[in-house]
C-alpha cells in the first residue's frame, strides 16, 4: 500500500494541472468570445497587415479598427486604407465588411492555393475612393459589393472625376448610378489568379443604369439610360442615348473666336454584335 502512494501524489498533481490547464483554455475561451475585438486588434491586425505586405511587396496595408462577430463570422474594418509604394494609386474605404470566410481553413493552411475559403465569403464596403496622382483623376463608390457564392459584383454610386481644381481642363468625367456584374468568378478574382488574362470576367453580363459623361472641354454631356455588356455574347446595348450641350447657348458659342456647329442628337437604343470586350479589357488594339 505504501508503494502506490507515489502513483496517488502524481496523479493528484497531474489532474489538478491538467484543472488548471482546462480553466484557463476556457477562461481564455469565454474571454475571446466576449472580447474578441480586444484580441483581434491586439494581436491579428498586425499580422494581417505584414501578410499582405509579404504577398504583395509593391502595396502597403492600414487597417482600423476590427470588430469581430464570432457568431455571425462577420470581420468589420471601421477604415481601410491601401497605397502603392511608387504613389501611383491609392486606395481608402469608410468601412469594410467580410462574412463567410472558413477561418479554420486558413489556421490549418488546408487547400489555401484554390483559395476555397472564400467560397461563400461576401464583401460590403462603403466610401471608396480611388487615387491615381500620376492621371489626376480619382474613383468614387458609395457602395460596392461583393458575393463570391452569388457570383456578382454590385456598385451604387460611381464617379470617376478630375482631381484638379480647375475641371474644366479634364477630358471628361463619369457618373453612375448603379451597375451590377453577374457571373464573375469571384473567387478568382479575389485569389488574384490569372487576372492578366481577365479569365474572371470570361462569362459576365454587365448592366449599369443611369450613366452620364461630360466634357468640361468641348462643353458636351452624353447621357445613358441602361448599358448591358455580355462577354460570351460579345454585345454592348445602351438605351436612351442623348447628346447635347451641358451649357447655355451664349456660353457654349462665347467660348470660340470663331463660328462652331452646336449638336444634338437622341437614339432610343444602339446595339453592337461582335465586339471583343476581353481584348479591350486586356487593352489589346
Amino acid at each position: 500500500m505504501q508503494t502506490n502512494k507515489p502513483i496517488i501524489r502524481f496523479l493528484k498533481i497531474a489532474g489538478t494541472v491538467a484543472l488548471i490547464i482546462i480553466g484557463s483554455l476556457i477562461v481564455i475561451a469565454s474571454a475571446f468570445l466576449l472580447f474578441p475585438d480586444f484580441f483581434v486588434n491586439r494581436f491579428a491586425k498586425e499580422k494581417i497587415e505584414k501578410a499582405f505586405a509579404e504577398r504583395y511587396p509593391a502595396y502597403s496595408l492600414s487597417l482600423g479598427n476590427i470588430h469581430y462577430n464570432v457568431w455571425g463570422n462577420n470581420v468589420v474594418f471601421n477604415s481601410l486604407d491601401l497605397t502603392s509604394k511608387d504613389s501611383s494609386f491609392a486606395c481608402a474605404a469608410a468601412s469594410a465588411a467580410i462574412r463567410g470566410v472558413d477561418w479554420w481553413k486558413i489556421l490549418g493552411g488546408e487547400d489555401t492555393a484554390y483559395f476555397s475559403y472564400l467560397a461563400s465569403t461576401r464583401i460590403n464596403t462603403e466610401n471608396i475612393v480611388l487615387s491615381f496622382p500620376r492621371s489626376h483623376y480619382e474613383l468614387r463608390c458609395d457602395r460596392l459589393q461583393i458575393s463570391v457564392p452569388d457570383s456578382n459584383i454590385v456598385a451604387a454610386g460611381l464617379a470617376f472625376d478630375h482631381l484638379l481644381e480647375n475641371s474644366k481642363d479634364s477630358n471628361f468625367t463619369c457618373a453612375v448610378a448603379s451597375a451590377i456584374l453577374n457571373d464573375v468568378d469571384c473567387l478568382r478574382l479575389l485569389g488574384g489568379e490569372d487576372t492578366s488574362h481577365v479569365s474572371p470576367f470570361i462569362r459576365a453580363h454587365g448592366n449599369a443604369e443611369m450613366l452620364m459623361f461630360t466634357f468640361p472641354r468641348t462643353h458636351y454631356e452624353l447621357r445613358c439610360d441602361r448599358l448591358q455588356i455580355s462577354v460570351p455574347d460579345s454585345e454592348i446595348v445602351a438605351d436612351s442615348i442623348d447628346l447635347r450641350p451641358r451649357v447655355e447657348d451664349a456660353e457654349f458659342f462665347a467660348d470660340s473666336k470663331f463660328r462652331k456647329t452646336r449638336f444634338r442628337f437622341s437614339v432610343p437604343q444602339t446595339k453592337i454584335i461582335g465586339y471583343d470586350i476581353l481584348a479591350t479589357m486586356r487593352e489589346e488594339k
